[in-house]
């Protein structure tokens, strides 16, 4: 089995890897010039820089790599549908950050998305979908 570690969620499936410490020395993949790239080169951590996250993801399945730093949602979004088991996100989250939508700055659309994406949090919908694509572990954002 091998694991695959989200950056923003550090994951392992082996328990040898339980926190971003235990990455150091071992193959490591992230996306060059991502957040996760400049949080693990800022730990010191070496890494295998893709430009590709296919191409990253199918180096983990080819165990070149022990690790993958990303982002939490692809990842979970990853191991949930194509890992066939073999991997699993850590639960901690490392490096939160927040995602958006931008629209230019005349578009009409912004308040009704905004008004949209409360109700979906409001009604339970928002942690509905995030189980149903992501699992259960990532509901709790």
């Amino acid at each position: 089995m091998v694991q695959i570690t989200a950056a923003l969620t550090i994951s392992a499936i082996q328990s040898n890897i339980d926190s971003i410490n235990d990455l150091e020395g071992r193959p490591v993949g992230t996306i060059d010039g991502s957040t996760s790239a400049a949080y693990i080169d800022q730990r010191g951590i070496g890494f295998r820089g893709y430009s590709d996250q296919q191409v990253m993801l199918a180096d983990f399945e080819a165990d070149e790599l022990d690790a993958v730093v990303f982002d939490g949602p692809i990842l979970a979004y990853y191991v949930r549908t194509k890992s066939d088991g073999n991997a699993q996100l850590l639960e901690r989250v490392y490096k939160p950050e927040n995602y958006g939508m931008v629209f230019p700055t005349s578009s009409n659309l912004r308040e009704d998305v905004d008004q949209a994406m409360l109700r979906l949090r409001e009604d339970g919908t928002y942690n509905e979908l995030l189980i149903k694509w992501f699992g259960a572990a990532d509901a709790r954002r």
